[in-house]
């Protein structure tokens, strides 16, 4: 069974969206951390399900365009007096949660290509 077989399946489709989205929060979230002392700056954020409620309902791999359509504005931190409103403590469980999420997705893809290489090997896979 070739990797491209894999694409067919609806349920690693959904796993490689979420991943998607959670590389982007990610990325987004790393940006608020590069930019705790820029002043002026706003933290943003991305509202995980709606990124992927929009990503799963793409016809072909959307996760990153949907999370930047979900992107939106960090509201009640308080903001410095240089403008900026990034809080370390907001930003660093953000980031734990985003990452168990991406973990959580790989893990259950990984037991989906075992499963289907099972069954696909009569067992002996």
């Amino acid at each position: 069974m070739a990797i491209s077989d894999f694409t067919v399946d609806g349920f690693l489709n959904s796993l490689e969206r979420a991943m998607d989205v959670a590389s982007s929060r990610h990325e987004l979230l790393s940006s608020n951390v590069a930019n705790v002392d820029t002043p002026g700056y706003s933290a943003v954020d991305l509202d995980f399900d709606a990124a992927m409620k929009q990503a799963l309902r793409r016809d072909s791999s959307g996760g990153a365009a949907a999370a930047m359509a979900a992107l939106k504005e960090v509201e009640g931190m308080p903001v410095r007096q240089d403008g900026n409103n990034v809080s370390i403590e907001r930003e660093m469980l953000a980031l734990g949660s985003t990452r168990h999420r991406y973990s959580v997705a790989v893990e259950l893809a990984n037991l989906r290509i075992k499963q289907l290489i099972a069954a696909t090997s009569g067992g002996r896979g």
